[in-house]
């Protein structure tokens, strides 16, 4: 046999076993949620949120997503880095998968967010085996990760698209079939000063002052249909950069902090109740009311919320 062919059908095999090399060896990151928000490790069960969703939030706010919400937790550093080595479905980037990075490194990319203990430190998530980058090829720890606009590590034992889509539009309030709590549209007070709506209450007693509790309960949470959380809650308060919705209620607490406020910043649809803070100075903010009540209101409610207005105006 000739010398040549042989080389040239060992050539072949050493570009075939590199080209084979730069594809993942299997799908073990998959790209998950209605509008691709989050992912999910298939080797772990774990699902996560992108990162991304979260950039630029400072890390007590992002507590009471942590806190609160009866679906994601803070991973942990050891469960972000259990990502190394993962890959993405064939045909698709890390990227496509776990969101936009958060910066561009040399030969590669970046995902940067606070993770569980880590107080001002995040962890970071690298993908530099280029040109493909289909792999997670590094982790490690950022210091001081508040001063580069860094995401967020969420991560949940259940998947988050059938926890999570418990809240109902129902007109003037909206019900949380999670915790069966009924919820007026904040916007619909828009203009109540607090002694207004202390005067409603007085006289529509199944309805209470919301606690911030329940008001972060919120956290994490989408419509049963998907639609925006401007649908649920009614027309909002305020816009904010990106367009993104920001809805201000007076709550149980009187005083210097008399507000608090829910934004949901996933662009473009506003999907995902994604931020919450206290407010103070709300008057300011063109505030409605975080009212709550644990019997649905229907019945109960037959004039309209014009009516209603006028008459405790």
């Amino acid at each position: 046999m000739s010398a040549i062919p042989s080389m040239r059908l060992a050539a072949a095999i050493v570009l075939l076993l590199l080209f084979a090399g730069a594809l993942p060896a299997g799908a073990e990151l998959q790209n998950h949620g209605p509008e691709g928000e989050y992912f999910h490790d298939t080797v772990s069960g774990l699902y996560w949120f992108d990162p991304a969703c979260f950039h630029g939030q400072a890390r007590i706010t992002l507590d009471l997503m942590a806190d609160h919400s009866t679906t994601w937790s803070w991973a942990t550093s050891g469960e972000v880095d259990g990502l190394l080595n993962q890959v993405s479905p064939v045909g698709s980037t890390i990227e496509e998968v776990i969101g936009p990075r958060h910066s561009t490194i040399t030969g590669g990319m970046r995902w940067m967010g606070f993770c569980f203990g880590s107080g001002d430190d995040g962890w970071i998530v690298q993908s530099e085996n280029e040109p493909f980058y289909t792999q997670i090829t590094s982790t490690d720890s950022q210091a001081n990760a508040y001063n580069f606009s860094c995401g967020a590590w969420f991560v949940s034992a259940v998947d988050p698209v059938t926890t999570t889509a418990v809240l109902e539009d129902e007109g003037t309030y909206f019900h949380d079939l999670e915790t069966d709590l009924y919820w007026c549209d904040p916007s619909m007070f828009f203009g109540y000063t607090r002694p207004d709506v202390e005067g409603w209450l007085a006289t529509h007693t199944a309805w209470s002052w919301a606690t911030d509790q329940q008001v972060y309960n919120l956290l994490g949470k989408t419509s049963v249909d998907g639609s925006a959380i401007e649908d649920v809650f009614g027309t909002r308060s305020m816009t904010v950069t990106g367009n993104r919705p920001r809805w201000v209620g007076y709550f149980v607490m009187d005083g210097i902090v008399n507000g608090l406020l829910l934004q949901a910043d996933l662009e473009p649809n506003h999907t995902i109740v994604t931020t919450a803070s206290t407010q103070p100075g709300a008057q300011n903010f063109n505030p409605g009311a975080w009212l709550v009540s644990d019997s649905d209101p229907t019945p109960n409610e037959g004039a309209s919320w014009g009516d209603v207005k006028r008459d405790y105006r």
